[in-house]
């Protein structure tokens, strides 16, 4: 009986471990704060990928739950990037954060229909998600 409990309890923990996060537990993990859940679930994630569990546009989708202009979200991030300089992870999500609050403030249409502060400041976070993209991509080029 022993084994038999230890058998399912290791097959239930592989497959928890093995498991790809929701989004719905992304946003859970956001809105409390908790960037070292974060960190380790996106290296799950991320590791799920790289086997090919998973694939990299699924891992991207995950990416665009954490990226939004919520004011908690922004602080998370920062947060994150706090506790984990260097981490691929939450430099794609601010990369993805960044690109996203440009083109709110830019608006669609054509850029002649465009004011010039919000153009300007369009381009300032255009920059700054570029930069955070690069580094995380020289953190994780895979």
């Amino acid at each position: 009986m022993r084994i038999f409990m230890l058998a399912v309890l290791a097959l239930f923990t592989a497959t928890t471990l093995s498991a790809q996060s929701s989004p719905e537990e992304l946003r859970e993990k956001m809105y409390a704060g908790d960037v070292h859940a974060l960190e380790e679930a996106f290296a799950r994630d991320h590791a799920l990928s790289l086997d090919g569990t998973i694939s990299f546009d699924e891992l991207r989708r995950l990416h665009w739950v954490v990226a939004t202009s919520h004011p908690d979200f922004y602080a998370t991030i920062d947060s994150w990037l706090a506790a984990y300089p260097a981490s691929p992870y939450a430099l794609s999500a601010r990369a993805h954060q960044y690109n996203r609050a440009g083109w709110g403030i830019r608006g669609e249409g054509s850029a002649r229909r465009i004011s010039r502060d919000a153009l300007a400041l369009y381009g300032d976070y255009q920059w700054a998600a570029t930069a955070a993209a690069v580094a995380a991509f020289e953190a994780a080029p895979d």
